[in-house]
């Protein structure tokens, strides 16, 4: 055990110096900041995504007839038919919902909303009766879109939360007209603000309309609807490699894919997109554990370069503690814990400083805030304490073979 004594002096020691103190942390600080921060992150985007999945009431899979990724000859695939969807239930008797899916209006592209005076740029997304509910969309006021919407291709609108404060829209507004690309309107509903990482009010689905499958054709570039995206939810009684392999199957029966042919459609699971976000955070994870590194060993060299001063300096003192008795293990493990305290200083600078950095990226990447981890923490405190024993093993076996003659002698 430490005796009391040994850790006061070493307190004194440190606070005596106190500006050369903070300096020598900076590269302990450095990594172990950017550690607990990468830690932080990685914790938010794990807790969203099983915030998205315990959302869903199934497995999502995503359907497209357009190319992923980047291809010599880019064109799309031949669309997926409706009677392709009704069919591919015969193959995987598990889906619960096929809802298809269309979006447009990105920058100058967005169709003019007008609510009296006042005219708004929107990007738009055209769902059935199961799409708000299966792309995580919610109500803050009125209904969504019904089937009987879909059907009749009824001109009703439901507005996301930031575009719906820009024209002045609240929930006394509802059922009131309005102008969609020169096409008269009923607004129905409005949204709840989204949780999109990285969204605003300005931005993400806060700023677009949300309107029956079909409907507005008059409005929308010629031949909007014979190309949508599918959403497939899938019941979790089956795994969802076996249903993601089921569904493909099926999809290269119906569409008539040759054996040894490539798929002509795009078909992602929300694993995948799982596996995407993990595997950036892992990258990031990497390069942040090379950074925290790099930092530990140029602070673990400070440690000793200051210690080693301190050593010179407190000569005579060493001299004096020798020759009154003090034993070599008494006088090493007193530098050992200086050097130990001088990177715990670090770590507890770096966790607090990693700790505010991951709340706030959480905050905005991931609308997600929370308490720090456990592991961040214990990374905080045991690696600064082994490399200030690592690092400061040297100047203290220094100290403590010193002689005590030569030392007593010491201008």
């Amino acid at each position: 055990m430490i005796q009391s004594e040994t850790l006061r002096s070493a307190l004194q020691s440190l606070r005596s110096n106190g500006l050369r103190t903070l300096l020598t942390t900076l590269g302990i600080v450095i990594g172990v900041a950017s550690v607990v921060m990468v830690i932080q992150l990685i914790k938010g985007m794990e807790t969203r995504i099983m915030q998205e999945v315990q959302k869903q009431q199934g497995t999502v899979f995503s359907l497209s007839s357009w190319p992923q990724g980047e291809m010599e000859d880019w064109r799309p695939y031949p669309a997926i038919e409706v009677d392709q969807i009704r069919e591919l239930r015969t193959f995987q008797d598990g889906i619960l919902i096929a809802s298809p899916y269309q979006s447009g209006g990105w920058g100058s592209d967005g169709i003019d909303l007008q609510v009296g005076r006042l005219s708004q740029k929107t990007r738009w997304v055209a769902v059935d009766e199961h799409g708000m509910r299966v792309e995580n969309m919610e109500l803050a006021c009125g209904r969504s879109v019904t089937a009987s919407d879909r059907l009749f291709r009824r001109p009703v609108l439901v507005l996301g939360h930031g575009l719906a404060r820009k024209l002045g829209m609240e929930e006394k507004d509802l059922g009131r007209q309005v102008v969609f690309g020169g096409q008269t309107a009923e607004v129905v509903g409005i949204l709840k603000p989204s949780d999109e990482p990285m969204s605003d009010e300005d931005s993400g689905s806060n700023q677009m309309v949300v309107f029956p499958f079909g409907a507005f054709r008059e409005v929308l570039p010629p031949d909007t609807f014979t190309r949508p995206s599918w959403t497939l939810v899938v019941s979790r009684d089956q795994s969802p490699e076996k249903a993601e392999d089921a569904i493909r199957r099926g999809l290269r029966t119906l569409r008539g894919v040759k054996k040894d042919a490539k798929d002509n459609f795009t078909l992602r699971s929300q694993a995948d997109n799982e596996k995407e976000a993990k595997t950036i955070l892992n990258i990031l994870m990497g390069v942040s554990s090379l950074l925290m590194s790099l930092s530990l060993l140029v602070g673990g060299i400070g440690v000793m370069n200051i210690m080693l001063v301190s050593v010179t300096e407190r000569t005579r003192e060493i001299g004096v503690r020798k020759a009154m008795g003090a034993p070599q293990r008494a006088i090493r493990r007193q530098f050992l814990v200086e050097a130990v305290l001088l990177c715990l200083l670090g770590g507890v600078i770096g966790l607090l400083l990693g700790t505010v950095a991951g709340q706030v990226m959480s905050r905005l990447l991931f609308k997600l805030t929370g308490m720090p981890s456990l592991l961040g923490m214990v990374v905080a405190f045991l690696v600064p304490t082994v490399v200030g024993l690592a690092f400061g093993f040297f100047p203290a076996r220094k100290a403590a073979r010193m002689d005590p003659i030569e030392a007593l002698r010491y201008e």
